[in-house]
């Protein structure tokens, strides 16, 4: 094992994923703008028993940097947090999507290229594209979903800004809703209360009477923080663009922005997402790390 008389303060590999410049402006790579904080936090990181024999590369570091900066968290509390997320979520496992291909060719889910005045993007959840006779199961939708944010948190400006998420369920039946569970309404409330990004509103889009009775039986198992940032529109779209402006709104929904990334685009976020989750289910074997 590794002496253990100084902290690790940067991994082997973190120039190499971020060029070492001689000056500290905002154009200089971001492990040497916050290598004040990555050293802090390696520092703690190397204090923790459970976790000293760890070697996070600065990359998955500054994730949780950038969310911790964002709304003032305490660094190491977030990354501890998301360790523990993590672990406890099956879908994270290291393997490819089943039906991948398929789901983003479907397009149930975008993300925009557009942002708000605030920094927040905005990922759209187009549930009748989930066409039930495809064999596509809802945990393999889950996982897709959950790839292409993990790349997106990588962009520092993405990561501090954060999310909307707009569901539109219009289109949806009794079918579709028995294949939901509760079980990922509470994953919902973890991802927001332990993951190293940041909710800021869930917009439902309906104008079914199914999804008005499924609010008041699923919605509160979304636990108190994230309920409070539900937001229901059964009257059209008008009351959608009060939150999200036209100018960050695809065709289909009233907007004007079509630019979405293409398949190709987003397969290859959904390879590197799985690369990574790879590299950090491994990074807690080798250090035997059981939160």
């Amino acid at each position: 094992m590794e002496s253990k008389t100084s902290p690790q303060v940067i991994t082997s590999d973190s120039n190499a994923n971020y060029p070492i410049k001689s000056t500290d402006t905002d154009s200089d790579p971001p492990n040497i703008r916050y290598a004040k904080e990555l050293q802090e936090l390696r520092a703690k990181i190397y204090a923790d028993p459970k976790l000293s024999d760890i070697k996070i590369e600065d990359r998955f570091l500054l994730t949780t940097l950038y969310s911790s900066l964002g709304d003032n968290r305490d660094t190491y509390k977030t990354l501890r947090e998301f360790l523990l997320f993590f672990q406890k979520y099956d879908y994270f496992r290291p393997e490819f999507p089943t039906n991948a291909e398929k789901i983003i060719k479907a397009n149930v889910f975008t993300v925009s290229k557009a942002k708000k005045d605030d920094g927040s993007g905005l990922i759209i959840i187009n549930c009748a594209n989930w066409k039930l006779k495809s064999g596509i199961l809802f945990d393999e939708l889950v996982r897709v979903c959950m790839t292409m944010i993990h790349i997106e948190l990588q962009d520092e400006k993405s990561h501090r800004g954060g999310f909307q998420i707009l569901a539109d369920l219009r289109g949806v039946t009794w079918k579709h809703a028995t294949k939901f569970s509760i079980s990922y309404f509470r994953f919902m409330a973890d991802l927001q209360k332990f993951c190293t990004w940041q909710v800021r509103k869930v917009h439902i889009l309906y104008d079914s009477f199914l999804i008005g009775i499924l609010r008041r039986l699923a919605v509160p198992a979304l636990g108190k923080e994230l309920h409070q940032k539900v937001i229901f529109h059964d009257r059209g779209l008008e009351s959608l663009y009060e939150h999200c402006p036209k100018n960050m709104l695809p065709s289909k929904l009233g907007g004007n922005f079509d630019d979405e990334f293409t398949f190709e685009e987003n397969m290859e976020k959904c390879r590197q997402a799985v690369a990574d989750w790879k590299e950090i289910h491994k990074l807690l074997e080798d250090a035997n790390v059981k939160l």
